[in-house]
């Protein structure tokens, strides 16, 4: 998406700052599948119990202005959430798919509520970032299990934590449909 611009998203200022937001989300993909390949490996601890996601959110926040990068991390993470809740609320993401009405009916069910939910996912994400960046808790800065957990502990908390994961479900449903239906740009 970023290198060949097949979403058309222009050359200009925008175009840019949207294809290097692709060229991030990538990035962190693939750093997440190398971390949970090493994580399985591994058997998900480092040997002394705790997860090697809690040790990375420690040393960083040893350094020099640490503490302020996971807050802002948390912050980035926070917006990213904001923006998938944003695409699940407008449908904007209809527009690139080209499929028949009974297949969009399917892509927009499952769109709505897998970009709401993962959006939700996110910014529960970000906030315990932000809250370990700025209380210097390394311990509190969570990824997805964190954050499941999290919600899982709140007044009604079954019910938002089957209601995510039903949400989470449908975000891979999705997912597949996206691999199969969305229309890009030609190179």
């Amino acid at each position: 998406q970023a290198l060949s611009d097949a979403d058309d998203d222009g050359s200009d200022s925008v175009g840019y700052a949207v294809r290097i937001g692709y060229v991030a989300s990538g990035a962190t993909h693939a750093a997440l599948g190398v971390w949970a390949i090493s994580a399985a490996m591994a058997g998900g601890t480092n040997g002394s119990g705790s997860s090697d996601k809690q040790d990375l959110a420690a040393w960083l926040m040893q350094q020099p202005g640490g503490a302020w990068f996971v807050a802002l991390l948390g912050v980035a993470v926070a917006v990213a959430g904001v923006a998938q809740l944003y695409h699940g609320v407008t449908r904007d993401f209809e527009d690139k798919f080209e499929a028949s009405e009974d297949k969009m009916q399917l892509v927009r069910t499952v769109g709505m509520a897998g970009l709401v939910a993962r959006g939700v996912v996110f910014l529960v994400i970000g906030g315990l970032f932000v809250f370990a960046g700025l209380y210097a808790e390394p311990e509190q800065a969570g990824g997805i299990r964190s954050a499941l957990e999290w919600l899982r502990t709140q007044p009604y908390g079954t019910a938002l934590f089957a209601m995510i994961a039903a949400g989470l479900l449908c975000f891979g449903v999705y997912s597949l449909l996206e691999a199969r239906y969305r229309q890009t740009v030609s190179p």
